[in-house]
């Protein structure tokens, strides 16, 4: 972004003035939230304003309202005038030369920015949840996204469905509030539990307001399922863990499930139970390397019966070497109006893989090496760097490697993509990550970075030593990052200045630094020519006709002032 600012000379007009600015950080930082700049302007005869131009450097990061300022720091003559500003007449200075006026610093304010106060808005996971009648009370997280600064608050109110608001629920409160940095609440609601019989039923929270300066998100709406409740013939669910993991056994492994029958106790009933893998919906079939025989079933629990029941599996030994293997065991009812606990009527187990059947993933040895480039230009467009991944150990499965660049510098804009994936198909060991260097007109210091592997889909692993599954690319400096210097002929002067009736002259020349601003450079200067065959620049300069002028990192432009000898 940027923000023009407007100098103004009033009182005189008369003359060329130079004047000198610069910025100073406040709440605001340098480098950060604003580019730094200094300089100086030129106001020609009878010139009254002049514009010069700041630039707000824009991010991702929410924050509050910050302050720079801009200074004026000098003001100085062009071509000194033979007039002695010292003479009084009646106590009265006659003239009087350019000066710094009373408003001298400018206060720049960014406003607060990127939704600083917060986005509210239901979590994920919570967008659409069932809960059983005797939970007591449920709550429900609203998040807050982004920007986390000051006191707001988020209202709600509830809509019935099928549920009905005070019988089935009782929503308590009518908002949320977030403290200053705080990114989290919660809405407490209470679950009526009671005798009836019931069907599913369904109610709904909504966000409808924010205050504080927040701001409500896209996820306003949070769907609760109160479960079928107080069945007369009960439920039968499992007792184990919904998710069971075992080691790939050496020798057969017997493995117990539990499950029973809870409510209601009504009636007679037949429950059955199969199993489906490995890795698919398919059923299970009797005749199998992974579970012995029996792999379906059933149980009888007669009118009024409680109690449990057991399961036992029996996991064969595993073979030379094999994958990762996922079951299910599901119960359903094949008589009697009993029901499957919707929360508790399945297991899924997993067998963990023996050895390394999906492979060890890797760069390969090439592909370590670090690696140089230059940065093509806009007219070649990007250039594409190809790294190989390899497995070793086995080939079994698709298995999808993720990978990632990383870099102590910003990588905005560096490269096409800065993370992505690629797919090793079953049986082959190679695949090819491809990135796109992409090219542009920034100047730039030489930058590293490290391409990472990060993680391995498929049942295969990274390889433990992290020096094989990370390599580097380093990227020569590029287009002029220390500057390119050149003088503007336009921009020379003979600078005249009177002093005690002494005449006293200076050429002045002003170097600009043109491209990048990294770094301090010395830049040297000669000074040629002469009047005649007898006095040469040397003598006409003082001496002074070569040197070296120094500019420091960030600085744009500086003056050469060179004394003119009288002689």
């Amino acid at each position: 972004m940027k923000v023009n600012v407007t100098v103004s000379r009033s009182a005189g007009s008369e003359g060329s003035v130079w004047v000198s600015y610069q910025t100073s950080g406040g709440t605001a930082v340098s480098g950060e939230d604003f580019a730094p700049a200094s300089g100086r302007l030129l106001f020609s005869p009878g010139q009254t304003s002049e514009q010069l131009t700041l630039h707000i450097q824009d991010d991702d990061l929410p924050e509050e309202s910050e302050m720079f300022l801009l200074n004026i720091t000098d003001v100085e003559l062009l071509n000194v005038s033979g007039v002695d500003y010292s003479v009084r007449e009646g106590g009265l200075q006659l003239d009087q030369p350019p000066d710094i006026g009373n408003i001298s610093s400018l206060s720049v304010v960014i406003l607060k920015n990127d939704n600083a106060e917060g986005i509210l808005e239901f979590r994920q996971d919570y967008l659409n949840i069932t809960v059983e009648e005797d939970v007591g009370s449920v709550l429900i997280p609203v998040v807050r996204r982004a920007g986390s600064y000051g006191l707001v608050s988020a209202q709600f109110t509830s809509r019935g469905l099928s549920a009905t608001p005070d019988l089935d629920f009782i929503l308590n409160n009518d908002s949320v509030t977030f403290l200053n940095g705080q990114n989290i609440s919660f809405i407490n609601v209470t679950i009526i539990d009671d005798l009836d019989s019931e069907s599913a039923e369904v109610f709904e929270v909504l966000l409808v307001g924010a205050t504080g300066g927040a701001v409500l998100g896209s996820q306003q709406v949070a769907r609760v399922t109160i479960s079928k409740s107080d069945s007369p013939s009960g439920v039968v669910r499992f007792l184990n863990e919904s998710l069971i993991t075992v080691a790939n056994p050496n020798s057969t492994r017997k493995l117990s499930l539990v499950l029973e029958r809870a409510g209601g106790l009504v009636g007679n009933a037949t429950v059955a139970w199969i199993i489906r893998g490995p890795n698919s919906r398919e059923l299970l079939p009797p005749l199998n390397t992974d579970i012995r025989e029996p792999v379906s079933g059933s149980f009888f629990f007669s009118d009024g019966e409680e109690g449990v029941q057991t399961i036992e599996l029996r996991i064969l030994p595993h073979g030379e070497v094999e994958v990762e293997e996922t079951f299910v065991i599901e119960l359903s009812v094949l008589s009697g109006e009993l029901e499957v606990d919707p929360q508790a009527g399945s297991i899924t187990l997993k067998i963990e893989k023996f050895g390394d059947p999906n492979g060890i993933v890797q760069f390969t040895e090439d592909a370590l090496r670090e690696r140089v480039y230059n940065e093509s230009t806009e007219a070649e467009g990007p250039f594409n760097v190809s790294l190989l991944v390899t497995r070793r150990e086995g080939v079994m499965g698709n298995i999808t490697v993720h990978w990632q660049i990383q870099s102590d510098s910003d990588t905005a804009g560096d490269f096409l993509a800065s993370s992505g994936s690629v797919m090793i198909p079953e049986g082959q060991r190679e695949a090819e990550v491809v990135l796109s260097l992409m090219p542009d007109t920034v100047p730039e210091l030489e930058e590293l970075y490290t391409v990472q592997l990060t993680a391995v889909e498929g049942g295969a692993t990274l390889e433990a030593n992290p020096n094989l599954t990370r390599t580097r690319i380093r990227v020569r400096a590029n287009d002029e990052p220390y500057g390119v210097f050149a003088l503007n002929p336009e921009e020379m002067s003979i600078m005249v200045s009177v002093s005690d009736s002494e005449v006293s002259r200076a050429l002045v020349l002003n170097v600009t630094r043109h491209q990048g601003l990294f770094g301090n450079s010395s830049v040297g200067y000669r000074v040629s020519g002469g009047v005649n065959a007898v006095m040469d620049i040397q003598e006409i300069l003082g001496g002074q006709a070569e040197g070296r002028l120094l500019f420091r990192e960030g600085q744009s432009f500086s003056t050469i002032t060179l004394p003119i000898s009288n002689q």
